[in-house]
């Protein structure tokens, strides 16, 4: 199965265009991205109203907005993206929101996350208020062989008003099939 993502990089209008080795990540809190890692957006609507929202916020300065299209491919996803802790050894990409209580509860509990009640909740919300939660993820032998994490959050490119997204953490760039960079 292939799931598609888009990033996106700004270039000053008198520098050469960008190409695929020029990939960049995106911030997903007032932070910076967690060290090592491609952030982007999951999702055509989302990828769509970030790029508008960037070219009207850059529109009459000195600036291109360039789209980078990513491509995952996948072996295996579960109808709906309900991965249980079952789902693990074969999964690659995981939806956060879809997951299974019982693996929700799992990755708090290995991470020390207080869940009171609702452990998918309590996650999201630790990779958003602190964006190195993906890499203690990635630290847990359980979860070291998954290619990709999505997950909601408020986020804006440009600091306007942030609006949910779906944003994906990329294990290394080297797990992401293609790069299409669209710099026009």
């Amino acid at each position: 199965m292939q799931l598609n993502f888009v990033t996106f990089s700004l270039r000053k209008n008198s520098s050469p265009k960008l190409s695929a080795s020029d990939v960049q990540s995106l911030p997903i809190s007032p932070g910076l991205a967690p060290s090592g890692r491609l952030i982007a957006v999951y999702g055509a609507r989302d990828g769509l109203e970030v790029m508008h929202e960037a070219r009207v916020a850059y529109l009459g300065h000195d600036y291109a907005v360039v789209r980078i299209d990513l491509e995952l491919e996948t072996e295996y996803l579960p109808k709906g993206f309900a991965v249980g802790l079952d789902d693990l050894p074969q999964i690659e990409a995981v939806l956060l929101k879809k997951i299974r209580p019982t693996l929700a509860e799992a990755m708090c509990e290995e991470l020390g996350i207080p869940q009171p009640g609702r452990p998918r909740e309590a996650l999201i919300s630790a990779i958003t208020e602190d964006p190195e939660t993906i890499n203690r993820i990635w630290a847990c032998s359980a979860f070291a062989h998954i290619k990709c994490f999505i997950w909601q959050s408020e986020w804006s490119f440009t600091n306007a008003a942030p609006k949910k997204r779906q944003l994906a953490a990329f294990r290394a760039l080297e797990d992401i099939t293609n790069i299409t960079v669209r710099d026009f």
